[in-house]
C-alpha cells in the first residue's frame, strides 16, 4: 500500500475515498510558536522548517510544511484537517507555514508581509485566521486597509506593524519562501510537503490523513533502526525526496506513452457552458465531461487547477456536466453548479462540491453552500427547479455521447481526447503541442479566440508540422539576413 500512495503522490494523485472534516483553525489544542533556535531536531536541507511560523510540537518527527499564497480558495479544507491531525496526534505532528505569494496579485505580497508582521507580534495564527475570515473581502479591496483592521481588532502595536510591512526583514523573509517554493516547484495554491512528500491543493480530509499514514509508516521503520529521534525529520525527507527524484527519472520515458487521443473530435463550446479561466488571449480549450460526483473526477480537478496556474493566459477551462445513474446524487449536484452559473458562481460551486463528495445525499447541502458563497437565495431555488436548466445538463450529456463519452472525466485539449484521471505530465505535454499548433495557425491566418478554436478542431496539421514550418521561416529569415548584410 505505501508503495501504491508513494507512485500516486509522485504523479499529483491520491487515489483515496472521500471524507470530509469539520474541525476549525482556531483553538485546536497543543499549538504553540517555534523558532530555529527552539528546535532540537536536525533540519533538512531539500524542505527546510527554519525559523518559519509553526504549530503543534516543533520536534515532532512529522511535519506538514505548507506553501500558501492569499487568497487561497482551497486552503479551507487543509486549515480544517490539520486542526484535527494536531488534537489526535499533537506530539507526532507539526504544521509549518510557508509563504508562496503570486506574482500577479500586489494583494498576495501584501498579505504575505502583513503575516509577518503580525508574527513579530506573537499574533501569526491569529492574523492567519482572520485573513481566512475576510477571503472574499480580500479579493475585492485593498489588502493593507484589510490587513491594518485585522490587526486593530487583535490589538497589535500598529505603530511598530507598520513599520515592519516595510521593513527589509519581513521582505526577505517572504523571498526566502517564495524562493524555496520555485526550487521544490510549487505551482499550485496550496501545496503540501509531509516530510517531503508532495501534496497538491488536497480536497478531501483523507487525502490528507493518507500521505501521514505513509509518512508515519518509514518514521516508525527508521525510528525501529534505532536512529536518534533529532535525525527522524531530516532522514525521512531525503528518503522521500530522493524516491521522487529518482521515480521522475524513471517516468521520464513513460511520459511519451500513447493517450487516447488518436482522433479530433469537434466539441463545440455553447454560450451557456460554465467556461471559466478564461482570457482574451487564450490559445488552447480544454473541456471537461465530468459529474460531481465521480471520485475520478474530483481527483482530476487538482490536476486541471495546476494547469490553469501554469497556462492561466493561454488556456480556457470548459465544464460541462455528465451525470450518470450509478451516482444518484450527480443530476441534482450538476443542477446546482448550474443554477450557480446563473449568478457567476459555477466554478465555486464545482469546488465545493468536489470537496463534499461523500455528503450530496445531505438534506439542505446544495442551499447551505449557496448561502456560504452569498448567492441570491430566492433566484438560487427558483433555478435548482427550473426544467430549462435541467434540460441543459442532458443536452450536454447527449453532446458527450456524441462524442463517445462514456466515461467520467473525459477531456478534449483543442478537440484531443484524455479519458480519465490522467497525470499532469500526459495533460502538459499535449498543452504544449496544441500551443505549438495554436500560435502556428493564428500567425498564418491572423485568427484568434473562438474563431481560431474552430479552425483547429478542423485542422489536421499535428505539432511536429508547425515545428518543422517554424524551423523553414526562421532559416529563410536567417538566409535574408546574410543577403542583407552582403549588400
Amino acid at each position: 500500500m505505501i508503495k501504491k500512495v508513494w507512485f500516486l503522490c509522485a504523479l499529483g494523485f491520491v487515489a483515496v475515498a472521500c471524507t470530509s472534516a469539520s474541525t476549525t483553525d482556531d483553538g485546536a489544542p497543543g499549538m504553540t510558536m517555534a523558532s530555529l533556535e527552539g528546535r532540537s531536531i536536525v533540519d533538512s536541507q531539500l524542505v527546510p522548517l527554519m525559523d518559519s511560523p509553526t504549530r503543534g510540537n516543533p520536534d515532532a518527527p512529522i511535519a506538514v510544511v505548507a506553501f500558501i499564497g492569499f487568497p487561497c480558495t482551497d486552503c479551507e479544507l487543509a486549515r480544517e484537517t490539520f486542526a484535527e491531525l494536531q488534537r489526535e496526534r499533537p506530539d507526532e505532528v507539526q504544521y509549518v507555514f510557508k509563504h508562496a505569494p503570486r506574482d500577479d496579485l500586489a494583494q498576495s505580497w501584501m498579505s504575505a508581509r502583513m503575516l509577518e508582521a503580525a508574527y513579530n507580534q506573537d499574533s501569526f495564527w491569529e492574523f492567519k485566521a482572520a485573513l481566512f475570515d475576510r477571503m472574499e473581502d480580500l479579493r475585492g479591496g485593498t489588502a493593507r486597509d484589510i490587513g491594518e483592521e485585522i490587526a486593530e481588532d487583535l490589538g497589535l502595536d500598529m505603530r511598530r506593524f507598520r513599520a515592519d510591512l516595510e521593513s527589509f526583514d519581513i521582505a526577505g523573509r517572504v523571498e526566502r519562501d517564495q524562493e524555496l517554493a520555485q526550487r521544490l516547484e510549487v505551482r499550485v495554491n496550496p501545496t503540501f510537503f509531509v516530510n517531503g512528500e508532495a501534496l497538491v491543493a488536497p480536497r478531501r480530509a483523507r487525502n490528507i490523513h493518507g500521505v501521514i499514514e505513509n509518512v508515519d509508516a518509514v518514521v516508525t521503520e527508521l525510528r525501529a533502526n534505532d536512529l536518534p529521534a533529532a535525525d527522524l525529520y531530516e532522514r525521512s525527507v531525503s528518503a522521500f525526496r530522493g524516491r521522487h527524484q529518482q521515480q521522475v527519472a524513471e517516468r521520464s520515458d513513460e511520459v511519451e506513452v500513447e493517450v487516447l487521443v488518436a482522433t479530433m473530435s469537434e466539441v463545440i463550446v455553447e454560450e451557456e457552458d460554465l467556461i471559466y479561466g478564461e482570457t482574451e488571449d487564450f490559445l488552447v480549450t480544454l473541456v471537461e465531461f465530468s459529474n460531481s460526483e465521480c471520485t475520478f473526477s474530483g481527483d482530476a480537478a487538482a490536476t486541471i487547477r495546476e494547469l490553469a496556474a501554469v497556462y492561466e493566459d493561454e488556456l480556457r477551462l470548459v465544464y460541462k456536466p455528465f451525470p450518470h445513474d450509478m451516482h444518484v446524487h450527480s443530476v441534482e449536484a450538476s443542477q446546482a453548479v448550474v443554477a450557480a452559473h446563473q449568478q457567476g458562481q459555477g466554478a465555486r460551486m464545482l469546488t465545493r462540491l468536489y470537496d463534499r463528495q461523500d455528503r450530496l445525499g445531505e438534506e439542505g447541502l446544495f442551499e447551505d453552500l449557496a448561502r456560504e458563497m452569498d448567492l441570491d437565495m430566492d433566484r438560487f431555488a427558483r433555478d435548482m427547479q427550473d426544467s430549462e436548466l435541467e434540460e441543459r445538463i442532458w443536452a450536454s450529456h447527449t453532446a458527450g455521447q456524441a462524442l463517445n463519452v462514456a466515461s467520467t472525466p473525459e477531456f478534449f485539449i483543442n478537440g484531443r481526447r484524455v479519458v480519465g484521471a490522467q497525470p499532469f505530465e500526459h495533460f502538459q505535454r499535449l498543452v504544449e503541442d496544441e500551443l505549438i499548433r495554436a500560435r502556428g495557425l493564428a500567425e498564418e491566418s491572423d485568427m484568434s479566440g473562438e474563431a481560431l478554436y474552430l479552425a483547429l478542431l478542423a485542422d489536421e496539421r499535428d505539432a511536429d508540422y508547425w515545428r518543422a514550418r517554424a524551423e523553414e521561416l526562421a532559416a529563410e529569415a536567417e538566409e535574408e539576413t546574410e543577403e542583407d548584410t552582403d549588400e
